[in-house]
């Protein structure tokens, strides 16, 4: 039997943030999942970020050989995919060390193996050998992550984790499902030079954005030779030969290959939750509070068990959250005050809320557009201009929302996340220098456009 007072279920980027926290305070934490790194190492972030920006780096490659390379008629050297596929393993393994050297510093027990509650304080742990313990704690944090949602098919499909494994580049590929990780797909493989289609049911891609900068971000995509069929529901995907046939009621396409990005969900089935008195609702999500903890009131949840937000953002910041209460403070979630960026072209980040969802919560709003072209980088790179589209709260001048859309997205959106975390008013940025002249272009002409309080 093991006994310890912080049980955290989960080691990806929320489990991490959580022990991280509660090592501060004490040294007496168990952590325990079947994936070092959780989806963050083995099929998703590290993944995806090696992919992007190895796609970028060609793209640029390609720019300057076909531009400026007197070279005759010699075409320009493949990526060597092979080889990108060992350095996507050799970051895995970094990311995972990493890991490792960060629970040693802290003194984290960790145990790669499963959990699954038999009573309230009291779970059952399996180790990566079969070997059964049991575990009783003081408090849990849930932090499993999330496994990708399944399409009915007869066909085994290829999500995020497959592609580190593909043996060469696609000559076209389909992405069933226009979210955030099917767009970066899309954008990588578009870079690579494979003929692309995105699949979304819904009536745009990236639903989860403003529904204006989602538009023109899709017609940009379209532009640079990106197929979009959304409003359609996928009937059937067989395999003829070499190719995938995607039947839908009205028409069909067929590819190289299929990649399956529908949305992710919960990884909470194996853990027999009930029997620990944490409710279910009828979504097959964990029920909890603003604070993070669940109807067990020494059982929280972070990241995407929580089903929102499921980006690194979100993780980080609510397993941070969670176990600050874990500690007996009463810190409330806001699950809009964290960062989302995609290296995507053009590159696109937001945070807080959208003009819809400021609009449903109900606040007197308004907002601010203003476009640039770095002058500082166009002389450079060749580059998109850059939108910046500000919801702020008219009550206050308090920032609600900010939508970057072009080059330059992140540098661009880590101040205005500065200006977020302080409580900084949108009528005051014309007073901060930033690192780039053209920042304090940017900062006057929104501060000159917000609509001045009465005195």
């Amino acid at each position: 039997m093991i006994k310890v007072k912080y049980l955290v279920v989960g080691a990806g980027p929320a489990g991490i943030a959580a022990s991280t926290i509660l090592a501060k305070e004490s040294n007496d934490i168990l952590v325990v999942s079947k994936q070092l790194g959780g989806a963050y190492c083995n099929d998703g972030v590290v993944v995806s970020n090696s992919l992007l920006y190895f796609s970028q780096m060609y793209t640029r490659y390609l720019q300057v050989h076909n531009n400026f390379i007197d070279n005759g008629k010699i075409p320009p050297s493949k990526l060597d995919f092979k080889r990108l596929k060992k350095y996507i393993d050799n970051n895995v393994n970094k990311a995972k060390r990493l890991i490792l050297d960060k629970f040693e510093k802290y003194e984290i027990t960790y145990i790669s193996g499963t959990i699954k509650f038999i009573e309230p304080h009291k779970a059952e742990l399996t180790r990566e050998d079969g070997e059964i313990d049991i575990v009783v704690f003081e408090k849990a944090l849930i932090a499993v992550g999330s496994d990708q949602q399944k399409l009915l098919s007869n066909l085994k499909l290829a999500d995020i984790n497959s592609v580190s494994k593909l043996e060469t580049i696609p000559t076209s590929i389909s992405i069933i499902g226009g979210g955030l990780i099917g767009v970066e797909l899309a954008c990588v493989f578009n870079r690579l030079g494979t003929k692309v289609n995105i699949v979304e049911k819904g009536e745009t891609i990236l639903s989860f954005i403003d529904s204006k900068a989602a538009k023109r971000y899709e017609d940009i995509l379209k532009k640079k030779g990106i197929n979009i069929i959304h409003g359609r529901e996928v009937i059937s995907i067989d395999k003829v030969g070499q190719k995938y046939l995607i039947l839908f009621n009205d028409m069909q396409i067929e590819s190289e290959q299929v990649f399956l990005s529908i949305g992710r969900k919960p990884f909470i089935s194996p853990l027999n939750l009930e029997a620990a008195g944490v409710n279910i609702n009828e979504d097959g999500n964990v029920i909890f509070d603003t604070n993070f903890t669940t109807d067990n009131k020494d059982i929280y949840v972070a990241g995407d068990v929580t089903a929102i937000g499921m980006r690194l953002g979100w993780a980080v910041n609510s397993g941070e959250t969670a176990a600050q209460n874990m500690l007996g403070k009463d810190i409330l979630s806001d699950e809009f005050a964290f960062t989302t960026y995609l290296s995507t072209d053009p590159e696109l980040g937001f945070i807080g809320l959208s003009e819809e969802q400021a609009r449903k919560t109900g606040y007197d709003y308004d907002v601010i557009k203003v476009n640039h072209t770095s002058f500082y980088n166009h002389l450079l790179v060749e580059e998109s201009p850059t939108t910046i589209k500000i919801v702020y709260n008219k009550a206050d001048n308090s920032f609600l929302g900010v939508y970057v859309l072009g080059s330059g997205v992140r540098e661009i959106l880590s101040v205005f996340n500065m200006f977020f975390q302080n409580k900084i008013k949108v009528d005051n940025i014309a007073t901060f220098t930033g690192i780039r002249p053209v920042y304090n272009d940017i900062f006057c002409e929104i501060a000159s456009k917000v609509k001045k309080l009465p005195d």
